[in-house]
């Protein structure tokens, strides 16, 4: 799949069986310079990330669990898609590639401080 050049709208309509939710509390603040704030302003701004962009561009290793502490503290689901991508030495590696939903996008914006 290319996903260079799709936005994660494009991504949300175009993926049939990706996760998705609704907030139950908009209350957590995020702080800013954190691995956490990278992570989810990338999302907040509309872009997709998997685990292999995610140590590239927000320095973040663990990038499932940080989806997961996030969702599990603020209740917003972040929507996700098995990919296959080149691993070690160009093997296909199956990832999770996240992205926000219209709706989810405005929650996180707020928690951000965007809003």
């Amino acid at each position: 799949m290319n996903i260079k050049n799709k936005s994660a709208p494009e991504l949300a309509d175009s993926h049939k069986g990706a996760v998705q939710s609704d907030c139950k509390s908009d209350n957590t603040k995020i702080r800013k310079g954190t691995k956490l704030y990278s992570v989810i302003s990338h999302l907040a701004a509309g872009n997709t990330l998997h685990r292999f962009q995610a140590e590239r561009v927000c320095h973040d290793h663990t990038l499932p669990s940080t989806i997961s502490d996030f969702q599990r503290t603020t209740g917003i689901m972040v929507a996700r898609k098995r990919i296959t991508v080149p691993g070690y030495r160009g093997a296909p590696t199956q990832v999770a590639l996240y992205w926000l939903v219209p709706d989810s996008r405005v929650r996180v914006q707020k928690l951000l401080g965007a809003v």
